[in-house]
């Protein structure tokens, strides 16, 4: 037993890595949504499939590689383009082309308490962001569980495009790596 406090860090994201910059978008071009990261099942990507089915008029991307790649490609609807994983260093330059992110994980008990890069990326970027519902967001109004919530909110979100304004401000306040790291040498040097 330890007489010393226990303090939670939270998970940082480099913000000089993932910097706010002019949009990608051309003017009158649809929307496009995007996924980044391992194509494993645990990421859930099935449901980002499902709803692309129900919305033909937005574009979604899939940025990855991995063991279920063959799979997802097998089964995506004519919408959904894959592009080729970029390393991490040049994400950055994904992001920007996009309109929304998403951030998935299965439902796996262990994902509930784990605040994925992506979605600190994607923040640090000002995109607004979806994310599976999992308790460590807490009240983030841009959850979903079921695919027609994922469509609904997608739908939403569209409409809200200051949205990534406020994701920024909480990320610059939650999980700037700058501040977090300063945090813990104080702590550390103290």
């Amino acid at each position: 037993e330890t007489q010393t406090p226990v303090r939670v860090i939270p998970d940082p994201v480099d913000l000089d890595e993932f910097p706010v910059g002019p949009s990608m978008i051309p003017n009158g071009a649809p929307p496009i949504v995007m996924f980044h990261g391992v194509l494993t099942r645990n990421k859930g990507v099935d449901r980002l499939l499902a709803a692309a089915r129900c919305l033909p008029h937005i574009q979604f991307w899939i940025v990855g590689d991995g063991p279920d790649l063959l799979r997802l490609k097998a089964h995506a609807p004519s919408n959904v383009r894959f592009r080729q994983w970029v390393s991490h260093d040049l994400i950055h330059t994904r992001i920007r082309e996009c309109t929304i992110g998403v951030a998935l994980r299965s439902e796996n008990v262990g994902n509930h308490y784990v605040v994925t890069s992506p979605f600190l990326q994607y923040g640090a970027m000002a995109k607004p962001c979806l994310v599976t519902r999992r308790p460590v967001f807490e009240d983030y109004p841009w959850q979903f569980g079921s695919v027609e919530e994922f469509v609904q909110k997608l739908r939403d979100l569209l409409q809200h495009p200051k949205e990534g304004q406020k994701l920024r401000a909480y990320i610059l306040r939650h999980h700037d790596a700058k501040t977090i790291g300063e945090s813990i040498w104080s702590r550390l040097s103290a």
